[in-house]
């Protein structure tokens, strides 16, 4: 590919300097990143291919923090992150060991304290609704 858009640059004599700044600049970059473009390598280890599950984590977490009426401070954006990361690693006990009884696994603790917590927003929704 970069031998391609190598011999491109050198084959193109009326690209404008914009049209050459811009061609320079993909070329750069595919330079720069050659090393992250072993698909091929890749996939062999098992790795993903795509963004899909970055990009659909990252959604996920942009709904958590931009509802409506919600207004953040960047410590306590930085905080909260770290928690809902711990939860959906299912790294919670990591956090509170104390917590989890030795009959529970740490999934267990987690999902227990997610449902408590569902009760206790319900309870409050309720509240306010009356």
């Amino acid at each position: 590919m970069l031998s391609e858009l190598g011999g491109l640059r050198q084959k193109i004599e009326t690209l404008s300097p914009f049209q050459q700044e811009a061609l320079d600049r993909e070329i750069s970059y595919f330079r720069t990143h050659q090393h992250r473009m072993d698909y091929k390598q890749a996939k062999a280890c098992g790795g993903p291919l795509g963004s899909g599950a970055v990009e659909s984590t990252a959604s996920q977490y942009q709904t958590r923090f931009k509802r409506t009426g919600q207004f953040w401070t960047f410590e306590g954006d930085e905080a909260l992150l770290a928690l809902v990361t711990l939860y959906r690693n299912q790294r919670w006990h990591l956090l509170f060991p104390h917590s989890i009884r030795a009959s529970d696994s740490a999934s267990e603790t987690t999902a227990k304290w997610l449902s408590r917590r569902k009760i206790q927003m319900r309870d409050r929704n309720e509240a306010g609704m009356r």
